[in-house]
């Protein structure tokens, strides 16, 4: 099955991550994601390397990208966590509404 062409044609936009631009192809719609997750990858590479625990750019952006898995997996599972809860909470609630329904009609009768 043939690929489809994208809404949009990529464009090319340049992000800078420590200093250095770097070229890369974005959907329009997309760009503004693209920036803001280059800020957020230059402001923990920056964090790294001034704490000059971790020498050489290719040892910064591997420390960096395991913060940046690290945080995304923990706040994954807050997520899922969270959605537990409100399911649990949902399930709760709607037993209590059969309740008040069953004796609400139990009354009528």
């Amino acid at each position: 099955m043939p690929k489809q062409a994208p809404k949009y044609p990529a464009i090319v936009k340049a992000i800078k991550v420590l200093d250095k631009y770097y070229q890369v192809n974005c959907p329009p719609d997309q760009y503004r994601a693209l920036e803001e997750a280059a800020l957020l990858l230059d402001d923990k590479m920056r964090h790294i390397r001034d704490s000059g625990k971790v020498i050489g750019v290719e040892r910064i952006a591997i420390m960096a990208a395991l913060n940046l898995a690290h945080d995304y997996l923990k706040n994954m599972n807050h997520r899922d966590d969270y959605i537990d809860d409100v399911n649990q909470q949902l399930e709760q609630l709607e037993h209590k509404v059969k309740q008040a329904l069953r004796f609400s009609s139990e009354k009528e009768i």
